[in-house]
């Protein structure tokens, strides 16, 4: 089962250019996770619920809670999404494991 982030954005018909470009973003997660010697059957899940507890500072562990609330991401949300993403892409790209992703990722965001 594959999971993206579709529930995690919401998109008006008025901000196409957005949809494209995350889209394009999230197939080349896609392909990372696919790619990535680490690869098991849940990668996609734990990679994106990392992604939406990062974005969210852990307010959501899972992006199946995310969609079930209420809330939208804020404009900065949106760009620590896509600036998260590429970075998990780089990362799954030279060969680090999830575990070393996310302590990476949680150690910069302490950091900043």
């Amino acid at each position: 089962m594959k999971l993206s982030l579709n529930g995690l954005l919401k998109v008006s018909k008025t901000e196409k250019r957005t949809t494209t470009r995350r889209n394009k973003n999230m197939n080349k997660l896609d392909i990372a996770i696919s790619n990535s010697k680490h690869s098991k059957p849940y990668y996609h899940k734990i990679i994106i619920d990392l992604l939406v507890q990062l974005v969210t500072s852990g307010r959501y562990r899972s992006l199946t809670s995310f969609k079930q609330s209420s809330d939208k991401l804020t404009t900065k949300q949106k760009e620590a999404l896509r600036r998260y993403t590429g970075s998990i892409i780089c990362l799954l790209e030279i060969g680090m494991a999830f575990h070393e992703i996310k302590e990476f990722l949680s150690e910069s965001e302490t950091r900043a």
